[in-house]
């Protein structure tokens, strides 16, 4: 070998040396295999068809982004692992658990063609959707719904009715992380999620399955007045202020 050519591969090492980095791989979640308690949940026994709407979320919740707060630090600042994020956005996720959900428990929800020939219509906001750390060594997940079920038009007529009845009720469930991390996020936020679509199906159970059963309030037009509103296991968490990205936290 000349001298050019040991030169050569010199300048080839040493360049590739100093060169950028790869970045590490980007790890996908979703919300796994159903869990066995979810498997074992009840019949809704619905003697009235449901029809479901997509599950909304403020924009900066609309993401596939997997967000965690440092409650000890700023918990104003809302932050997404660098290297982690979600198969989908988290009310994406949410509309398809809770359609298989429904459809287990004997309710199966009509598609959206249909849903105007349905009953009720219920319709869920996701609210708050995080890994919250209190300290640096423990998180947990935390998940916030509100659900609207609404009386259409074709039950109205059927009962005589001049209003369409409506409840509405939110749910919050925390689950501890086992570990201080994304992994343990993903894991805390998909059983968080199935215990909440748990709590909601409980509470739709004796609405479905009787037509005489009264609901909360009533939509008369544009207004909507409902003279009662539940929750669930609350636990106030700080509206985002601003987002980081990170790799850990």
């Amino acid at each position: 070998m000349n001298r050019n050519a040991v030169l050569l591969a010199a300048a080839l090492l040493t360049a590739c040396s100093i060169g950028p980095r790869p970045s590490p791989p980007i790890t996908t979640y979703d919300f796994g295999l159903a869990r066995d308690e979810a498997e074992r949940s009840e019949q809704l026994n619905a003697e009235a068809s449901i029809g479901l709407a997509e599950i909304t979320t403020p924009d900066w919740l609309d993401t596939p982004a997997l967000h965690y707060r440092l409650a000890y630090l700023n918990p104003n600042a809302r932050r997404a692992y660098a290297d982690s994020r979600w198969a989908a956005s988290p009310a994406d996720l949410l509309t398809q658990r809770l359609r298989q959900r429904l459809a287990a428990a004997g309710a199966a929800p009509l598609t959206d063609q249909d849903r105007a020939n349905a009953d009720f219509t219920l319709r869920v906001q996701l609210e708050e959707f995080a890994q919250i750390f209190d300290a640096v060594n423990s998180s947990r997940a935390l998940v916030r719904l509100h659900a609207t079920l609404v009386e259409n038009e074709k039950r109205r007529e059927k009962r005589r009715g001049e209003r369409g009845e409506i409840s509405q009720r939110t749910f919050v469930v925390e689950k501890q992380s086992k570990t201080p991390d994304a992994e343990g996020a993903a894991l805390a936020l998909s059983a968080a999620s199935d215990a909440a679509i748990a709590q909601l199906l409980d509470w739709l159970a004796p609405r479905l399955s009787d037509r005489e059963t009264p609901l909360v309030g009533w939509l008369d037009g544009s207004a909507l007045h409902a003279n009662r509103h539940r929750v669930f296991n609350a636990r106030v968490t700080p509206s985002p202020i601003g987002t980081s990205e990170s790799s850990t936290p």
